[in-house]
């Protein structure tokens, strides 16, 4: 990919967040109104308030200086709140959602040890040209397609961006995970886990 498409891509992800936090914002005020109109004006706040400079940079640059390497869920999870708070329509269900947050912290807990020093293996090496990561991520993927899991499209999307070198990267593991997805999804699998304990021992009770 050209080089002002990579920077593109980087600069995506920093915008999609501040939108989606304006639109938790102004909905947890009650300031939000639902529809094309609104979704378009707290889409240029966003885009208004990355493009200020600080000494010299945008803050955009300032953001993607610290991690230009944001994953495909996690751009496509951000798109996909983004447009389900933006019009009365639901594109990822329960399950949908249960798989991407489930991928999210299996793929960090077998990333991350390794990068942080707590294992002796360098799951990292994985990540580069045809691996056994990849053929259990096509076949993740082709599972979750099979049962109509809609998060198996950003992992479909993930494989063919790696292939076309969307980003910087050449490791196929910068594409599917990042920190931000990876502590959200371990967050999100822990309060799931808790919800259902908590149903258990109300049933017990009863």
């Amino acid at each position: 990919m050209s080089l002002p498409f990579i920077n593109f891509f980087e600069a995506l992800t920093p915008w999609l967040m501040l939108l989606w936090l304006f639109q938790k914002i102004a909905k947890n005020r009650r300031y939000y109104q639902k529809g094309i109109f609104s979704l378009i004006l707290l889409a240029l706040l966003a885009a208004g308030i990355l493009a200020l400079p600080i000494h010299g940079l945008s803050i955009a640059r300032w953001v993607t200086s610290f991690s230009s390497s944001f994953s495909i869920p996690l751009v496509g999870l951000l798109g996909v709140g983004i447009i389900e708070q933006s019009f009365s329509k639901r594109i990822f269900s329960s399950r949908n959602w249960t798989g991407a947050w489930f991928f999210g912290a299996a793929a960090s807990l077998v990333l991350y040890p390794s990068a942080l020093g707590l294992s002796r293996f360098d799951t990292y090496v994985w990540g580069w040209n045809f691996s056994p990561l990849m053929i259990g991520v096509a076949l993740i993927t082709v599972i979750l397609l099979w049962q109509k899991n809609r998060f198996g499209i950003l992992l479909l999307f993930s494989l063919a961006s790696f292939h076309l070198h969307v980003q910087e990267s050449t490791n196929l593991w910068d594409y599917l995970i990042d920190p931000i997805y990876a502590v959200i999804a371990i967050l999100m699998v822990i309060k799931k886990i808790n919800s259902k304990v908590k149903s258990r021992h109300c049933i017990f009770i009863l």
